[in-house]
């Protein structure tokens, strides 16, 4: 997976959202059928969004939006029957979706000049300040900022997402838990985040 291919497809959508046009980005994939590609696209997103209110510009911009698009792109390797479980994963189901992340960074490390922005998005969204994330337990000033970015997204983003098994959480209700997460997400920048949401909320209250 050639960066430069990926980077150009993720153009239109930094554009659409220097643009402000990012809320027919997300009306564009609502119905779609393929969860796993309506969560990636809404991370690209929102990361576009993020990057854009906090004053990242240029090939920096195009880096956040791709580590969104790609962040999950190894649980391409999930069967079905566990990536599209409705209930609660048991025994080795966990293990086996945890495993995304380690395939999402073999795949990565194999694509052709892939930035190391979009490698530590890929590697470290699931990681928590306090040490309890995975796959790797980083703790405090050791997790990037991208992927502190990167997680924030990524829980805002699959607890308001619209499952066959569940309604959209509203945005309010996800900041409020998020907002309780205080020893795993970086409260400074979900502050940011949740700024940038209220310049926005008509747009991203119905994915």
């Amino acid at each position: 997976l050639p960066y430069d291919s990926v980077k150009a497809s993720c153009q239109p959508l930094v554009t659409a959202v220097s643009n402000n046009d990012f809320k027919d980005l997300l009306k564009g994939v609502r119905g779609h059928d393929n969860y796993s590609y309506v969560h990636s696209l809404r991370v690209a997103t929102l990361l576009s969004m993020f990057g854009t209110t906090i004053g990242i510009k240029g090939d920096d911009l195009l880096t956040l939006a791709t580590g969104g698009l790609l962040h999950d792109v190894g649980k391409m390797s999930i069967p079905h029957t566990v990536l599209n479980k409705p209930g609660k994963l048991e025994g080795n189901e966990w293990d086996m979706m945890k495993s995304h992340v380690s395939n999402t960074v073999i795949f990565l490390e194999n694509s052709p000049d892939m930035p190391r922005g979009v490698m530590t998005i890929a590697s470290q969204h699931h990681e928590k300040l306090d040490g309890t994330g995975y796959p790797a337990g980083i703790k405090g000033g050791d997790l990037n900022d991208l992927a502190r970015m990167a997680t924030i997204a990524d829980i805002f983003s699959a607890l308001t997402d619209r499952r066959v098994y569940k309604d959209p959480m509203p945005p309010e209700k996800a900041l409020a838990i998020m907002t309780d997460m205080k020893d795993g997400v970086d409260q400074h920048f979900l502050m940011l985040f949740q700024a940038m949401l209220m310049d926005a909320a008509s747009g991203l209250d119905d994915p």
